[in-house]
């Protein structure tokens, strides 16, 4: 069901407000929406007036262009080109608010980020930070150039044995200060204790003091950090409070001027006025960051190489001011002289891991060539038999301590005869390995079996003894190239001129029939 709208609906569904589309306007919303909204326009000149104005005689639009590559995604809200009088205006305005001084929740804000991301007050978090430094200054040491002490620091208990070295020159330098406390352990020792722990360490005169002042609930005033933050309220951009030069602290020292020695060091210093930059360019509008650097780092460090303090913090300890005393150079690495509880931790370190034993010497090469031998056996239809080098053969026993196993000889597997083909369509027998001693008999016709049993008992006439023994010879040869044909069928089948020949030769063989009938019977053929 539709909702009916008041005339007073016109600036969210109008032609005139311009957001009404033609799949709208039905009908029904143009009498109960539209047409009321237009007589109460021409009952009341002034609206109309009004909306005239603002259709009619509003600003010409700005001109388009197009992005370029240099163009920010903000471009739309601040314009894309400034005169140099322009841009010399918002940088000036920049600095004059990045100069203001800080107020109280600025100053809040700049002490949980020092006491964050800085030592601050942790004496524990201020060694770490200079054996780091020793570490990495170490290589210009010129103990070094001697090759025992390079020895002795080098590998696993050359690393445990530098954090000694690296207490020692920290505790000699702190105590020097006056600021070392004699409770502090050996970090990095062997079976560490808990005085050996930094991030429990606390100064001699800090007592149940907590490290931090701003991140704690109630806020704390009275706290070093909080003390040295406050004193740069009402300070502008690059103001610091006058410095007393301090050499040291004295050891009588009150609670006060202990807290006053360490706020007042260019380390601390250096790193709350980092802390006071970040906040005081945070104030710049998102909009306009893209006319202003705001690294920073870069604008503290500038200053401090101004003044010349900025060696003291990067290349020193950061424990002196220039217009103060220097700090005495450390000892020689040759030269040191530990106290009972540093060559304690020295000695109690495992001595160094012995290198690990030389690889076993790898077996000589082997000079045995490789030959392919035919085989059929062989699924490659070839095997390897090893064939030794003839200049090693009187040194066989030096190069190959171990003579490699030679692959095992392979049995031929026994070939396949050939079956013989089928002779009239009957499987004929294979022969078998005795040279044909037991090969079957020949088998002969009826007919011809018959007239040669004859032949063989019957008397012959002297006066035919010629024919006889010619006509005796014509079973003989009629029988031999059958017996022929039939040996060689065992092997294969006759070609087709022995098929012919065969044919003709027993043709021949009836043609002598007669001549046998006459000498079987004796008849003359005279």
């Amino acid at each position: 069901m539709a909702t009916k709208c008041s005339p007073d609906s016109i600036g969210l569904l109008s032609p005139i407000a311009g957001n009404a589309s033609v799949y709208q306007l039905d009908n029904y919303k143009v009498n109960t929406i539209i047409m009321p909204a237009l007589r109460k326009i021409a009952e009341n000149p002034e609206l109309l007036e009004k909306i005239r104005a603002r259709r009619f005689n509003r600003d010409e639009p700005p001109p388009y262009r197009s992005p370029t590559p240099d163009s920010h995604e903000y471009d739309n809200i601040v314009p894309l080109s400034f005169t140099t009088s322009d841009r010399d205006r918002i940088l000036a305005e920049i600095e004059e608010l990045v100069s203001e001084p800080l107020s109280e929740e600025e100053l809040r804000e700049t002490q949980q980020n020092f006491e964050l991301w800085h030592s601050a007050y942790r004496p524990g978090n201020r060694y770490v930070a200079e054996a780091k430094d020793a570490d990495f200054s170490l290589m210009n040491d010129e103990g070094l150039r001697d090759l025992r002490i390079r020895e002795w620091l080098a590998g696993r208990a050359g690393e445990q044995r530098r954090k000694v070295v690296f207490r020692h020159r920290i505790k000699k330098r702190w105590e020097r200060l006056g600021v070392w406390n004699p409770e502090w352990g050996i970090p990095g020792r062997v079976n560490e204790g808990p005085r050996d722990n930094p991030s429990s360490w606390k100064w001699t005169w800090q007592g149940d003091m907590s490290n931090v002042g701003a991140d704690c609930n109630p806020y704390r005033p009275h706290h070093p950090n909080s003390r040295a933050v406050h004193l740069r309220e009402g300070l502008r951009r690059g103001q610091r409070v006058p410095l007393q030069p301090q050499c040291n602290l004295a050891t009588d020292a009150s609670r006060t001027a202990a807290e006053s020695f360490i706020t007042s060091r260019p380390w601390y210093t250096y790193a709350l006025d980092q802390e006071e930059e970040r906040t005081r360019l945070n104030r710049i509008p998102w909009t306009l960051e893209r006319f202003y650097d705001k690294n920073h780092t870069k604008p503290v460090a500038t200053r401090w190489k101004e003044t010349g303090d900025l060696d003291s913090v990067l290349y020193g300890h950061g424990w002196k001011w220039k217009h103060e005393s220097p700090s005495p150079e450390p000892e020689a690495l040759g030269s040191i002289e530990y106290t009972p509880s540093e060559l304690d931790a020295l000695e109690a370190i495992p001595p160094p891991t012995p290198p690990p034993p030389p690889p076993p010497p790898r077996p000589p090469l082997d000079l045995t060539k490789w030959r392919k031998i035919p085989d059929q056996t062989s699924v490659y239809g070839y095997r390897l038999e090893k064939v030794p080098s003839p200049e090693l053969e009187g040194s066989a026993s030096v190069y190959s301590p171990s003579p490699s196993p030679s692959p095992p000889q392979l049995q031929p597997r026994p070939k396949l005869e050939r079956l013989p083909r089928q002779l009239n369509g009957q499987k004929a027998k294979a022969p078998s390995g005795d040279d044909g001693q037991n090969a079957p008999k020949l088998r002969r016709s009826p007919r011809i079996a018959e007239g040669a049993r004859q032949a063989e008992t019957t008397v012959v006439d002297p006066q035919t003894v010629k024919i006889t023994s010619r006509k005796r010879s014509v079973p003989n040869e009629r029988a031999k190239p059958e017996a022929t044909t039939t040996t060689r069928a065992h092997m294969t089948r006759p070609s087709p001129d022995e098929r012919r020949m065969t044919a003709a030769k027993a043709l021949v063989g009836k043609t002598a029939s007669p001549q046998g009938i006459i000498k079987k019977r004796g008849i003359s053929r005279t």
